[in-house]
């Protein structure tokens, strides 16, 4: 837009334009990502089955960070699809210490064995995760508001995805295996 008042010429552009290069730029980095934890998973597995069941909890821990940001009440902005793209890590991570242990596993009794022992170190990871999280969803003031919407996605999409480990991942697996 050209605004012209006694010879200065002003140009207004705004963020939009900029926000929709950024918003290209990340979904083409979470492609590739994907991809690239696709080739790290199939190599670690050797199998592509294992690595797609790993990568399926990603699309679902989205989930939760909508419904964080609906529960604090924010709208989804640059910083929390900036905490998104951090929860992948820490979600693959306790993906991989699932699947890890319950691809051992020779029958379903051992299975649910095996499941049962990666409860804990899940658990603990992601609760204290989720604590050292905490007074930054609740209680950031200040300069602190603008990271709050990474925090929100870290923290309420690692709640949802540590359930999703916990519970889909080995259930989906007894279906795969037995």
């Amino acid at each position: 837009k050209e605004i012209e008042n006694s010879g200065v010429k002003v140009y207004i552009k705004g963020e939009q334009k900029t926000n929709a290069q950024i918003q290209k730029d990340i979904f083409v980095s979470l492609l590739f990502t994907l991809f690239g934890i696709l080739i790290v998973l199939t190599c670690l597995f050797n199998s592509i089955l294992l690595s797609l069941f790993a990568l399926s909890v990603i699309p679902l821990s989205i989930l939760g960070v909508l419904l964080g940001h609906k529960i604090m009440g924010m709208d989804i902005s640059f910083s929390s699809l900036l905490g998104f793209v951090g929860l992948i890590g820490i979600v693959m991570n306790d993906t991989l210490i699932m699947l890890g242990m319950i691809k051992r596993s020779k029958s379903l009794n051992e299975l649910l064995q095996n499941a049962s022992l990666r409860v804990r170190p899940i658990l603990l990871t992601s609760i204290t995760t989720v604590i050292g999280l905490s007074t930054l969803i609740f209680f950031a003031s200040g300069e602190s508001l603008l990271m709050q919407p990474l925090a929100v996605s870290i923290g309420f999409g690692l709640i949802y995805a540590t359930i999703i480990n916990l519970f889909y991942l080995p259930i989906l697996y007894s279906y795969k295996r037995y």
